[in-house]
């Protein structure tokens, strides 16, 4: 029953999110369907996901029965993983999206491989890895804004 009560808030908060997509400016040229229209896409598929996770577990007594363990999500390696990207979204628009995406993907793939492989990164394997991290996340910066024209956030070094 957990999981359903669960899925009943998830499903609130993306209506909600999607009433808020109409608030999104549409340029009078743009033929698209503006910037609301993907994530109106996606809204609409979870909800649709949401509806038939909450008939299946309805109508299975099994499910029902089964504890709903949603604290998990806040104990050890998940917990400090999921204050590590809120950190992440924090810190984009003082530090910028470069300096942010490269703080959190060093210390990010840092943790997960002391997690996966019970040992650090070796100087060997960390003088291939986090040069490769700054060089793509400069690459997808400029990608992004120089050949997609999408704001990304500059912050402290405002390129």
């Amino acid at each position: 029953m957990g999981e359903i009560f669960f899925l009943i808030i998830l499903a609130a908060a993306g209506v909600g999110m999607f009433g808020m997509s109409f608030g999104f400016q549409v340029s009078r040229i743009d033929s698209s369907g503006g910037p609301a229209l993907f994530p109106r896409i996606v809204i609409i598929i979870l909800l649709l996901f949401i509806a038939i996770r909450i008939i299946m577990v309805s109508k299975s007594k099994e499910e029902l029965g089964k504890k709903f363990h949603f604290l998990e999500i806040f104990q050890g390696s998940r917990l400090i993983f999921l204050l590590m990207f809120l950190g992440y979204a924090v810190l984009m628009k003082p530090l910028g999206f470069v300096i942010s995406s490269s703080l959190f993907l060093i210390i990010a793939v840092t943790f997960l491989y002391k997690k996966q492989y019970g040992e650090r990164i070796t100087v060997k394997k960390g003088l291939i890895l986090y040069p490769v991290i700054l060089i793509s996340v400069a690459v997808l910066y400029y990608i992004f804004v120089n050949k997609l024209n999408v704001l990304l956030p500059g912050g402290i070094i405002n390129f």
